[in-house]
């Protein structure tokens, strides 16, 4: 048993009866979501310019664009939604301690709608095919580890590009052999540096991960040939990415910890990750890294006055590893803003929870922010071998006051759960970019309703906004 031969087997007798109704309810929570998501960010300019790409080479109508007005083929849709959906920095995350692994849904969904409204499928398939991606993109991350992140790698798209593949591959009925090549296929499409954060190809690491991984399942489709066992191989995905040339036929690692194949396989689905631990919500579209100050910045408006000009000095005590993802300390864009704690720190202080219009050129360089980021203080530290580290908030005031907070979970996480009304409400505001009322609440009851649904074009012809 190898590692990639588990996935392709969980894949492929997969099917939804195998589903928990926790894994049921938490995928179609997850589905909303992202499409709230999208539609929002399809009003960003990121969208606009890969909306034009994709019209300048469509070549087909196999699959909707969100927001978009038209059909395109299933890869350039699932390139330009996933593009959208990651625009703001407003989708989810996952979370297994101490591991932050990235945005799963942005990578996985716009390659399963695509695909499955390509192939005229079901709600029930859609939603299977999304739970074994999150499956697959939970597992692979903990099996490659952290190294490959702290590289320089965006785990949302490289570990993205694999969760879409076998995602794809399930819609696409691929068999063993053909999921194991679409496995291969993806691994020499995998990409994306984190260099890029702060700029519009960050958003574009998620649209190219479901791209690619819809393509490698159709050219698997087509029985092209690849390494069949590519998680494991001597130059193979977890090889080449982590550097670390182990022999991984007897004991792989998992996390912190050793396993055998075997035991891998074992934990295909044990739990559904989607369901256990779950997928963190945003309720701030920024960096998950800057939450944990938001909401130190919210503790603070409960207790007193806002008044910069009594704050004398925030000391801001952070894990190290924050500092390779919240470079921008004194921003001057928008895009850097959503990768700078000091401004989302700054600008909850000044104005609340930040929302979608708090991430313009204008809002960032306000005199005020300004003047209040420079008094904040980056001091980190080391955590304990194994710990992701609690963040700590230190508020020291002129007349020698001092609040401090520690923030272990952020409001949005599985420790921390947000509620579905909560979760509806920043549903209403973001399709409310968009929709109005009637069709923003139809689409809501559709996907509500998915596992229902035998046509998923009934819902991709509402997202479409087709005139």
């Amino acid at each position: 048993m190898s590692v990639t031969q588990a996935l392709a087997q969980f894949i492929v007798n997969g099917t939804y009866n195998d589903l928990p109704e926790a894994a049921v309810v938490a995928a179609k929570r997850g589905i909303l979501d992202f499409i709230a998501v999208t539609l929002a960010g399809s009003c960003e300019p990121v969208a606009q310019k890969v909306q034009d790409y994709a019209r300048q080479t469509n070549c087909s109508d196999q699959a909707t664009v969100m927001n978009g007005k038209f059909k395109t083929s299933a890869c350039l849709a699932a390139l330009v939604n996933g593009a959208m959906a990651h625009a703001m920095d407003y989708d989810d995350v996952i979370h297994v301690p101490p591991f932050w692994l990235g945005h799963p849904s942005v990578a996985i969904l716009p390659a399963v709608l695509a695909v499955a409204e390509m192939k005229d499928l079901s709600g029930q398939e859609v939603i299977l095919a999304y739970c074994q991606g999150i499956e697959t993109y939970v597992k692979t991350s903990l099996y490659c580890g952290d190294t490959p992140y702290r590289n320089g790698w965006h785990n949302t798209s490289y570990i993205g590009t694999m969760a879409a593949a076998g995602a794809a591959a399930r819609l696409l009925k691929l068999n063993e052999i053909q999921t194991r090549r679409a496995f291969g296929i993806a691994a020499s499409l995998a990409c994306g540096v984190r260099q890029n954060f702060g700029t519009m190809t960050k958003p574009l690491h998620a649209g190219i991960a479901a791209r690619n991984g819809v393509e490698a399942a159709l050219l698997a489709a087509a029985d092209f040939t690849a390494d069949e066992n590519i998680f494991e191989a001597p130059l193979g995905f977890r090889n080449v990415f982590t550097a670390d040339h182990r022999d991984a036929t007897q004991n792989i690692p998992f996390g912190n910890d050793t396993i055998t194949p075997e035991e891998f396989a074992n934990r295909l689905g044990n739990p559904w990750n989607i369901a256990s631990p779950g997928v963190s919500y945003k309720l701030c579209p920024s960096c998950r890294a800057t939450h944990f100050g938001m909401e130190a910045a919210l503790q603070y408006r409960e207790r007193y006055t806002v008044d910069p000009e009594l704050i004398s000095e925030i000391e801001c005590h952070v894990p190290n590893h924050m500092e390779s993802v919240l470079t921008y300390h004194a921003p001057q864009k928008g895009l850097e803003g959503k990768f700078s704690l000091e401004y989302v720190l700054a600008r909850t202080l000044l104005s609340g929870t930040p929302g979608i219009n708090d991430f313009t050129d204008e809002r960032v360089n306000q005199p005020e922010i300004k003047e209040l980021i420079k008094k904040i203080k980056w001091v980190s530290f080391e955590p304990e071998a194994g710990a992701f580290g609690i963040p700590e908030y230190i508020v020291k005031m002129k007349d020698g006051t001092e609040f401090r907070t520690k923030v272990e979970f952020p409001k949005g996480e599985p420790e921390n759960p947000v509620t579905d009304d909560v979760l509806g409400g920043k549903y209403q505001d973001c399709a409310g970019v968009v929709f109005e009322g009637e069709t923003r609440d139809q689409i809501r009851d559709l996907v509500m309703k998915l596992e229902q649904m035998e046509h998923i074009s009934q819902l991709t012809r509402l997202l479409g906004n087709f005139e």
